[in-house]
């Protein structure tokens, strides 16, 4: 999150209000070009860092992903009081939200609906598939390949983030927040705690489905592949919940 002056903004606008909303997609041209079918899941044709399916049933899992981040966190972010001062309304600029990596859109949409006065771009390989009209400050785009050409993928992004964050002289108060969240159907404290357990164990079981095209080009055969599909989808012993 930063701020741009008001010159910047009209530039991109045309006038003093945020950049009206731009959805830089049209499926019936652009799916050939940016989207491709491997193993029976829709993937990106932008990048071979990033295998992870980018179809709807992807972006139904970043939905409910985004879902138990925002129960969790009782907001659409940590550190309330220095996000809402960081986007706290001001007569000579206008704060932008960048969404990286912004999957399904549903927290740029929602930010976007929260803070009606900054601009929120969303950005990443594949333009999420938003069936309702969107915020007339939110815009999406599809142009994240040159950076993950740039940086590859790694396996401890999630953990190293901040320290690569901090590392970008223009960027000021980077922090990040850890919440932890049960998995399965365990006896827990709480109704919430519960909820959120079995969702998170919806979101992992769909997550490694989408895993499938991975594993079958780099490591499995088709049967064994399936095999272990089928067993993370069993339905788990009812000692667990006991």
């Amino acid at each position: 999150m930063d701020d741009t002056d008001d010159a910047a903004s009209d530039a991109r606008s045309g006038s003093g209000s945020p950049a009206p909303s731009l959805y830089s997609f049209n499926a019936s041209v652009d799916e050939q070009f940016i989207l491709r079918q491997i193993y029976g899941r829709t993937l990106n044709t932008q990048n071979d860092t990033y295998f992870l399916p980018a179809d709807n049933e992807e972006h139904r899992r970043l939905d409910l992903q985004h879902q138990i981040y925002t129960i969790s966190l009782g907001a659409l972010y940590a550190a309330p009081g220095l996000v809402q001062w960081a986007l706290r309304l001001r007569p000579n600029r206008t704060p932008t939200i960048l969404d990286v990596g912004t999957g399904s859109g549903s927290w740029a949409i929602d930010m976007a609906k929260e803070f009606p006065h900054c601009e929120v771009v969303g950005l990443d390989l594949v333009p999420p598939r938003v069936e309702s009209e969107l915020p007339c400050n939110c815009r999406m785009f599809f142009a994240a390949y040159n950076a993950m050409k740039t940086k590859g993928g790694s396996i401890d992004s999630p953990s190293m983030s901040p320290t690569w964050l901090r590392g970008v002289d223009t960027l000021t108060d980077v922090g990040w927040d850890k919440t932890f969240i049960p998995i399965g159907p365990w006896i827990y404290g709480n109704e919430q705690e519960r909820v959120l357990a079995e969702m998170l164990r919806k979101n992992c079981l769909a997550y490694i489905s989408g895993m499938g095209p991975l594993l079958l080009r780099h490591v499995l055969l088709k049967d064994i592949c399936q095999k272990v599909l089928r067993k993370c989808n069993a339905k788990p012993p009812e000692s667990y919940k006991s």
